[in-house]
């Protein structure tokens, strides 16, 4: 019915459409934009966030203690491991508090918990 004319068609619309969802995918990440900061801004958050490795468990006394020099708070332990997401108290210093965590007897390592998205062009991009 349609001859060699549709059969050309159909093998030239096949791959663009296949690759439309690919090109609308790197258009919009899902994430929401992110305000501009001032320098000096990531110094103090609101309720920043950290990852914190405890030798022991997330709920051991040393745990706690370490947590209450601070005054963060746990949110939920991390699964699989030693470690737990705590919350800082507003207006409390990251670099401070992290360095005042990895003092303590009883923690092995501090990070930032900060978010991981994927550029399906360029590849993992931390925390922006």
């Amino acid at each position: 019915m349609y001859g060699t004319q549709g059969f050309r068609v159909a093998r030239l619309a096949i791959p663009l459409l296949l690759t439309l969802p690919i090109f609308s995918a790197c258009a919009y990440d899902g994430a929401p934009p992110m305000p501009a900061q001032a320098p000096g801004a990531s110094q103090i958050q609101q309720g920043a966030r950290l990852i914190v490795t405890y030798k022991d468990a997330p709920d051991s006394d040393a745990a706690k203690a370490a947590n209450r020099s601070v005054g963060a708070r746990m949110l939920r332990p991390v699964s699989g491991g030693h470690a737990a997401v705590v919350e800082l108290p507003p207006g409390a210093a990251v670099a401070s508090a992290m360095t005042k965590l990895k003092a303590q007897p009883g923690v092995v390592y501090v990070e930032v918990d900060s978010l991981l998205r994927a550029d399906p062009i360029r590849g993992p991009r931390i925390g922006d």
